[in-house]
């Protein structure tokens, strides 16, 4: 029932006929282990990718025990007792996910009769620590390191056909683009206003890498295929800044910001590879209020990328960081100013339009500003101090010019002729 090699002495003493006669002689004969037994602790043996079978990471130790075992479904205490010890080796196939990457099992066993902690255990079982560096489900099948057991047939074992789901260890994460945000204005000096959302500037948004990393830091290439893949725009945790890192309101209080951020789009750039990539509909805008009425100043903007995560909780660990976004322009406290007008009851009246803002000596003209659009549509009128008759706005449309509207593109009050005098009051 046990294994090794075996030599028989045989004498025959002849008595009777045969007395006197005496033949002896001897042979060998090697009795090899049927097969070998695995035993993998914890293994979920996945068939494919669910939310709870994930193993252990790619690159992380993992446990596994051999049996030799005879004919009988017995274990045969004298495997690895040979001189020199006969072992067993391990090969990996992959399974899953299809067209990936199969690279080979690392790991070895410690000496038979001897438990996975080293102390004395029953012959023929062993224990080692093995290793496989990417990302899939593989089958596992032990074979005499020999190949040939004393020097006789090779000995193949029963293969464990899925171990697994292996994911990876860890996620690094690049950032490779920080963002640029675009000026409102920038024809003579760059400049944005306070109170109006700013957006990235088109095809500079905020990219991120991100690479799947076994525990040795290499891509894991499986890692995107199919349904091994398991981040999604949601994963990236990110928390705007509320406060610019530097500039302060008119109370010295850090002034405020509001973000509004859309899902980031995700994509596969690799095997392993991934990038996340901002969305064009972010928003950021520096609140205006009566207490940010302040002088110009250069923006200071940051948003904390807080955390990445995937469905298998395999996360990144030099998050959080914090990307900050290029911003090359002066931040503005402006106003809008129509210029009052006054003439006959029977001539058109224009009111011009101007475009100031404030600094440390109060408000002045926005020259700049040759960007601002505007048509009279959204301007509204009070004329409940008009005697009589009624004024209305005559359309038009224009665009600012060094803070001013252009002649023919003011505001114009439609003559409400005579007798009808009085005051209209114009917002825009």
């Amino acid at each position: 029932p046990d294994v090794g090699r075996i030599r028989l002495n045989a004498r025959y003493q002849g008595s009777g006929d045969d007395a006197g006669l005496e033949m002896v002689g001897d042979g060998e004969f090697v009795a090899r282990p049927d097969h070998f037994q695995l035993t993998i602790p914890g293994n979920p043996a996945a068939t494919s990718v669910q939310d709870d079978n994930a193993f252990v990471a790619a690159g992380d130790d993992f446990e596994v025990r051999v049996s030799s075992i005879n004919a009988s479904g017995n274990v045969t205490p004298n495997f690895g007792q040979e001189t020199p010890a006969e072992d067993v080796v391990l090969e990996a196939s992959l399974v899953a996910p299809s067209g990936g990457d199969s690279p080979a099992l690392s790991g070895s066993f410690g000496d038979f009769g001897q438990d996975c902690t080293g102390a004395p255990a029953a012959g023929g079982t062993a224990c080692g620590q093995f290793h496989w560096p990417e990302v899939g489900i593989i089958s596992i099948t032990p074979e005499l390191a020999s190949g040939g057991y004393l020097g006789t047939a090779n000995v193949i074992g029963n293969a464990v056909s899925h171990v697994g789901r292996f994911v990876p260890d860890r996620f690094g994460v690049t950032i490779t683009e920080p963002g640029e945000i675009e000026a409102y204005c920038d024809i003579s000096a760059a400049f944005s206003y306070i109170g109006k959302p700013f957006k990235w500037l088109s095809g500079a948004e905020p990219a991120l890498l991100v690479e799947a990393l076994n525990v040795g830091g290499a891509v894991t290439r499986n890692y995107t295929l199919g349904d091994f893949l398991r981040l999604s725009p949601g994963s990236l945790v990110r928390t705007p800044a509320v406060a610019d890192n530097s500039g302060l309101d008119a109370n010295g209080a850090p002034f405020p910001v509001s973000t509004n951020l859309a899902n980031p789009t995700l994509s596969v750039i690799g095997r392993g590879q991934l990038q996340y990539r901002f969305s064009s509909l972010d928003e950021i805008t520096y609140n205006k209020t009566v207490q940010t009425r302040v002088a110009p100043f250069t923006p200071d903007y940051s948003i904390e990328l807080t955390q990445l995560q995937d469905a298998d909780s395999v996360s990144a660990p030099l998050l959080p960081t914090n990307l900050l976004p290029v911003m090359n322009f002066e931040l503005r406290y402006g106003r809008l100013q129509l210029e009052n007008v006054y003439g006959p009851e029977t001539v058109n009246l224009a009111m011009p339009l101007k475009i100031d803002y404030y600094t440390a000596a109060g408000f002045t003209r926005n020259l700049a500003d040759s960007c601002w659009g505007y048509n009279t549509g959204s301007v509204t009128l009070d004329q409940s101090g008009l005697s009589g008759g009624s004024t209305s706005v005559v359309p038009v449309s224009g665009t600012m010019d060094m803070g001013g509207s252009a002649t023919g593109s003011e505001v114009v009050l439609a003559a409400p002729g005579e007798p009808n005098r009085g005051d209209v009051r114009v917002s825009f």
